[in-house]
């Protein structure tokens, strides 16, 4: 069964599973969703408390399932899951680049991180945050939520040919942490574009980050380019900028 509570004060609908679910669990949380968006003109953030796994109880519930996914996910603006399950904890991970929503993972003892998190919107922007203090050949950012296509195409493409106009190569750091959440299919094509077009532009690329899937694709990729690849950890990002600006 799933069990559902809405918190209109946070905008948020909380579902919580029990055993397993029903193709009635997927298609009440989806007329709930439904019904808020009508009451309140505006969209729910989602919730999911689970203490571990949920599987379906059949093939009607999986099919369910799909169905309530392709029909929110482009409109649902948030999704945090709160679990010790490790399969739900690699979940943001896996399906932040093919769905619209924006997921994070909240160990079981976090459900008020998890609510304050999903209940705040976001403003609009990109999620390229540029760091102060650097020199003009240096291009030195934080990546704070989901990185879509347009991030590259309106942001950073623009802000790397700018400033190859006046330095020969660019130096490049940036920081990827908690507040990463993934990227569209579309932006992992688009940094794919941006890295093969600029294989000689770059004289240090400077990676700090915890996250394990991504040293270990700079590591495959760092053959390729012409300048230097480095690889921090969060806690050495003096570091890091003490080596990028050297």
């Amino acid at each position: 069964m799933l069990n559902i509570a809405v918190d209109s004060a946070k905008n948020v609908i909380v579902a919580e599973p029990q055993g397993s679910l029903t193709a009635e669990d997927f298609e009440g949380l989806s007329a709930r969703i439904d019904q808020y968006i009508n009451d309140k003109d505006t969209v729910p953030a989602l919730v999911l408390n689970a203490k571990e796994f949920p599987i379906w109880k059949d093939l009607d519930s999986l099919v369910a399932h799909l169905k309530l996914v392709r029909e929110h996910e482009k409109i649902v603006p948030k999704v945090a899951i709160v679990s010790d399950s490790a399969v739900l904890s690699a979940m943001p991970s896996i399906v932040n680049h093919f769905v619209g929503a924006r997921i994070r993972h909240f160990r079981s003892d976090a459900l008020k991180e998890a609510l304050d998190w999903a209940s705040v919107i976001d403003p609009p922007g990109h999620s390229f945050r540029l760091m102060d203090g650097m020199p003009d050949d240096v291009v030195a950012c934080e990546v704070v939520g989901k990185l879509t296509s347009k991030d590259y195409l309106d942001f950073m493409y623009p802000l790397i040919e700018q400033k190859l106009k006046t330095h020969d190569r660019l130096k490049f750091l940036v920081v990827m942490d908690e507040d990463f959440e993934g990227a569209t299919a579309s932006a992992i094509w688009d940094d794919t574009r941006l890295g093969f077009s600029h294989l000689h532009s770059f004289s240090k690329i400077a990676l700090v980050t915890d996250i394990g899937w991504l040293r270990n694709s700079a590591r495959l990729f760092a053959p390729l380019m012409s300048g230097q690849v480095h690889l921090f950890e969060r806690g050495d990002l003096d570091g890091a900028i003490a080596w990028i600006k050297a």
